[in-house]
């Protein structure tokens, strides 16, 4: 089985080494992806508390455009865009996020948010081996085999 096949079915296991500790990323498997949409969509900011942020700072004849725009926003359709994915993945969240999707088979106690595993990044930032981390991720995930 080569390496593509034997990820694609969720057995290909690499590992990473951060704080001392040595942990198993399992591949990312097709499902993960319909999460990682649904988590960038709830991590987008509700347009109602932007405009009451908005609000407290802008002239009172701004607040009538303001709230309009607001209403806009929330009531168009929520469809999460390919670059809204492609910006969310290049970033450390983004990051994060593919780390706890590789760490869940193996680790999933101790990394059970993906805001967990964004304190291993941080980690791995601080011992300079974000760049390694990353690599392993991309890897692990098979993303190297997508060309992404």
């Amino acid at each position: 089985m080569s390496d593509g096949h034997a990820r694609t079915a969720g057995k290909l296991i690499r590992e990473i080494t951060v704080g001392g500790k040595t942990y198993k990323l399992a591949p990312i498997v097709q499902g993960m992806y319909a999460e990682l949409e649904a988590f960038v969509a709830k991590s987008r900011e509700n347009p109602m508390v932007v405009a009451i942020e908005a609000c407290k700072t802008a002239p009172a004849e701004m607040h009538k455009a303001i709230w309009e725009a607001a209403m806009r926003e929330a009531s168009r359709a929520r469809v999460v865009t390919a670059e809204e994915i492609q910006e969310f993945e290049s970033s450390i969240r983004g990051l994060a996020w593919k780390l706890w999707a590789c760490l869940r088979k193996e680790h999933a106690e101790e990394f059970p948010t993906p805001e967990d595993a964004l304190r291993l990044v941080e980690q791995a930032q601080a011992e300079k081996q974000l760049e390694q981390l990353a690599t392993e991720v991309r890897t692990a995930s098979g993303e190297e085999d997508l060309g992404n």
